[in-house]
């Protein structure tokens, strides 16, 4: 069965000076991979064994807790063609296009300074519009 891909849009408090830089900042593990978060790895872990999704998630806490590597573990984990025990596979066709950055459904949201600005929010509202394009 073909999973359809799930929109997910990551919200970091980090700053990057360029897109290139922020690219290469990208994350790339599954949940397997994250350390120190086993009770949110666990937790999500579940839901997506059970496969009844909320419609939102909120990522908080200091810098550097993984709370980036949690939500790109989520998403490939949505959108994995082959999930093992609530993780992704890391080799599909979908787990290789989060991984790459160019899974066209993955936006990662960067604010200018510390806080997300409205015309960002627009952004996301206005690619929202869309159907997906996987």
């Amino acid at each position: 069965m073909k999973r359809q891909w799930k929109r997910l849009f990551l919200s970091t408090s980090n700053p990057c000076l360029s897109r290139r830089k922020c690219e290469k900042r990208v994350v790339k593990v599954r949940f397997s991979d994250i350390l120190g978060q086993e009770k949110a790895q666990r937790f999500l872990r579940q839901v997506m064994v059970r496969e009844k999704m909320p419609h939102a998630y909120l990522f908080t806490g200091i810098p550097g807790v993984g709370k980036r590597s949690t939500a790109q573990a989520l998403a490939m984990a949505l959108n994995c063609l082959s999930p093992q025990d609530g993780d992704a596979c890391g080799l599909c066709g979908s787990c290789r296009k989060i991984l790459g950055g160019n899974a066209p459904d993955f936006h990662v949201i960067r604010p200018g300074s510390n806080k997300i600005g409205i015309d960002q929010i627009r952004e996301v509202n206005h690619g929202l519009s869309f159907a997906p394009l996987s």
